[in-house]
């Protein structure tokens, strides 16, 4: 596993530690966690609440969602970050320690976390 934030050099195998410091430091920016098998979680905001997209190694896209909201924003509020903005349903948005977790079970070959579940995206890439 390969753990990178934006403009900074990759990190091989981060334990949840270092991944919870690291992530301290994403600021309205973005980082991924890729596998060997070119599997990849994406996380972009922060530094405190965080938008989670997946991509399996079938290409298939996936957002990150959980059924109670951890945020009083509306659906439709934009996430704004250095590649872009993002319109984000209320159950989208996640907090660092939740980031953490999901970074943490990925990296370790864990099943996910019980809160996220996956909404496949419309777009594949290969």
């Amino acid at each position: 596993m390969i753990f990178q934030r934006e403009g900074c050099k990759p990190l091989p195998s981060p334990g949840a530690a270092r991944l919870d410091r690291e992530l301290s430091f994403v600021k309205s920016s973005f980082a991924h966690l890729t596998s060997a098998d070119g599997d990849y979680l994406q996380v972009a905001g922060g530094p405190g609440l965080f938008l989670i997209e997946y991509r399996d190694s079938d290409g298939q896209h996936h957002r990150g969602m959980q059924e109670l909201s951890k945020v009083p924003f509306p659906n439709g509020t934009i996430l704004q970050f250095s590649s872009g903005n993002v319109a984000m349903d209320a159950n989208e948005w996640f907090v660092r320690d939740q980031v953490v977790q999901v970074l943490a079970s990925f990296a370790a070959g864990n099943p996910w976390p019980e809160f996220i579940q996956w909404r496949a995206l419309n777009a594949s890439f290969t």
